[in-house]
């Protein structure tokens, strides 16, 4: 569709804003990077000493936020294109080192953040004021076996209500008000590397190492496994899953850097709809109209480096566009 070049080094993470109009990047670079998705014009930027991660909007796309790896977060308001809130992980507490992900909740008021490293039975994350800076809640109690070094993810709920985020064989559904911990979702036999809300905040998808993405139905009265999507012919395990807008299809990257798979949710559950190949250490995100993906990869030094995005067609598999080398 377009082309341009913006990171100097590998771009770690993708997200669109809400309404589509916005494309977030973060990278090796450190650098914070935000594209209006029509011109892909660059609207705004942050730079950092150390890598960047995470990057999430607001429900009215007016806030953004990210993490570095030096353990801190900021929120870069882009109708000022002022930073508005810095909050910097006490380096003293285990769990702040090498956030991964964050979300902002969707009146912008409060952002969680996870953590790439937790010791066990502790921390995996916590939930901050945007204004002030200060911790509200942490999300602890899921993990109870052993340090777990890979990235976490976190998700707060379309409807503001919940939020969840991934742990060593679990994820965890906390009270976005009162930080309690409300449902814990048992059924992986790896790592949980990503969480992702349906848009209806009903349903909740995690890919995991041990080569699934589950889809859970979530409500007041519990929570219930309702499709285990299997890939288990990767060997490599799932990560970066998404749901696309009108929530009947789920997407998820291959840990072994080989391709980005879509599921079909509909009368024929389970069926993949598509399977994309991407080279390098890939992340996904759907573009607004559902029927396109724009995926990341990254080359090392034996393809000759550089780094690209590739918008995919969905319904013909085709490689519509790389953008970069």
């Amino acid at each position: 569709i377009r082309s341009f070049e913006g990171h100097d080094g590998d771009v770690n993470d993708v997200a669109f804003s809400p309404d589509g109009s916005m494309l977030a990047s973060t990278g090796e670079d450190g650098m914070l990077k935000v594209w209006d998705a029509s011109t892909w014009r660059l609207v705004s930027s942050l730079s950092g000493e150390f890598g960047a991660w995470g990057p999430s909007f607001s429900a009215d796309g007016s806030l953004v936020a990210a993490a570095w790896e030096d353990g801190q977060i900021r929120i870069l308001d882009l109708s000022t294109d002022r930073v508005v809130s810095t909050v910097q992980l006490a380096p003293s507490e285990p769990w702040t080192w090498n956030p991964v992900d964050t979300a902002l909740s969707p009146d912008g008021e409060r952002v969680a953040v996870a953590s790439g490293w937790n010791p066990p039975g502790e921390t995996v994350g916590a939930v901050f004021d945007v204004r002030t800076g200060e911790e509200a809640f942490t999300l602890a109690g899921t993990n109870s076996c052993c340090p777990t070094p890979r990235s976490r993810g976190v998700s707060w709920s379309p409807d503001g209500r919940l939020v969840a985020a991934s742990s060593e064989g679990t994820a965890g559904v906390w009270d976005a008000e009162t930080g309690t911990l409300r449902q814990t979702l048992l059924g992986h036999s790896g790592l949980v590397l990503s969480v992702a809300w349906s848009p209806d905040a009903k349903r909740l998808v995690t890919g995991s190492s041990d080569g699934t993405a589950k889809v859970w139905e979530i409500s007041r009265e519990g929570v219930q496994e309702r499709w285990s999507l299997s890939a288990q012919e990767t060997g490599s395990g799932v990560v970066g899953v998404a749901f696309s807008p009108d929530g009947t299809r789920v997407m998820a990257g291959d840990a072994g850097i080989t391709a980005v798979k879509v599921w079909d949710l509909g009368p024929t559950g389970n069926a993949e709809w598509e399977n994309l190949p991407a080279a390098g250490r890939p992340a996904a995100e759907f573009m607004p109209d559902g029927r396109r993906v724009v995926t990341t990869s990254s080359r090392g030094a034996d393809f000759g480096g550089g780094r690209a995005l590739t918008v995919w067609d969905l319904e013909t598999g085709r490689e519509l566009r790389t953008i970069g080398p």
